[in-house]
């Protein structure tokens, strides 16, 4: 039998290439009906091939860089998932991808949050998650409360189900106490179901600061004004939040200014500041309330005449 260390070289150099230096032990998780399974079964130890995602974490060491490659299947958890160990990595066997990753992962029951990343130090790379089936109850796709994780050309998709996108205080990316994250050339949200409550694509809560979205692209569609790309939540008094290089696009039927505000600051929340850097939304009637305008930062001088300065994609006059 071939063992795991003799696959290891090449598939450490493709880990170590995504930013994690000195990979430790590698696990796999493919399903069991599927071709990767087929493949893998008998080409690595036992031990280190498993059908499901909870399988493999419990098998992972904290703080020494193993990692979990994720099969190009659908992986439907019936439990949410909490990633509370430090410096553990969560890679999809599937190239680098904008949106719909084949390495996926849904959910056959419902729960507050799919995923939960509890730890520091984790990479979470080529994935795409797949959130809401019809439940109030069901309120995040992923909630980060870590510090330093880092999130990396994946697709947080949701919400998927109408009575989520028309639940109040849904949030596609909840950041709770989360320090120093990064998420790098993710896509969030999605365009296709219309949210029709106060509800949002990230959501910054008490004492998450120094959050870094570069190069993301932030999706929407809504049948109603009161969504919102971005809410700093209720009382928030601590810290920034970061976009650069970011398109905000939302969607609705008739491609209309459709969201009253991009950036909905809550009640009480006097310090916290939103950076944009070469940033633009879409379909949006203001970038935020102008008592809060003092809490949006742009790269640019502006003038309220002047739509590109802030922020707002404007049609070029083809015909002057």
């Amino acid at each position: 039998m071939i063992k795991a260390r003799n696959l290891d070289p090449s598939i450490r150099r493709i880990i170590e290439g995504m930013g994690v230096a000195g990979v430790s032990d590698i696990h796999y998780v493919a399903t069991v009906a599927g071709n990767t399974h087929e493949f893998l079964d008998g080409k690595v130890e036992s031990d280190k091939l498993h059908p499901t995602i909870g399988d493999a974490y419990v098998n992972v060491e904290s703080g020494r860089n193993d990692t979990i490659l994720l099969s190009p299947d659908s992986h439907s958890q019936a439990a949410a998932l909490t990633f509370d160990k430090n410096m553990t990595h969560l890679v999809g066997m599937y190239p680098d991808a904008a949106m719909n990753h084949r390495a996926r992962i849904g959910h056959s029951d419902d729960f507050d949050a799919l995923i939960t990343v509890s730890g520091y130090g984790n990479l979470f790379s080529n994935i795409y998650t797949m959130h809401g089936r019809g439940s109030a109850t069901n309120l995040h796709n992923l909630e980060v409360t870590g510090d330093r994780n880092t999130f990396k050309k994946c697709h947080f998709g949701g919400p998927m189900n109408a009575t989520e996108s028309g639940t109040a205080g849904y949030s596609t990316i909840e950041l709770t106490g989360a320090k120093e994250t990064l998420f790098e050339d993710c896509t969030l949200g999605i365009e296709t179901i219309a949210r029709s409550a106060a509800n949002s694509v990230i959501r910054v809560g008490t004492d998450s600061s120094r959050n870094i979205f570069k190069g993301c692209k932030i999706l929407s569609m809504s049948s109603a004004t009161t969504p919102y790309y971005v809410e700093i939540g209720s009382s928030v008094t601590y810290g920034w939040t970061m976009f650069e290089d970011c398109i905000f696009i939302n969607n609705s039927s008739s491609w209309t200014s459709n969201l009253a505000l991009g950036v909905k600051f809550g009640p009480a929340t006097t310090a916290h500041r939103v950076f944009f850097k070469n940033c633009q939304m879409y379909n949006i009637t203001d970038v935020t309330d102008n008592t809060k305008e003092a809490g949006v930062l742009l790269n640019t001088v502006w003038s309220a005449a002047d739509a590109a300065h802030i922020g707002l994609p404007i049609s070029p006059d083809h015909t002057a």
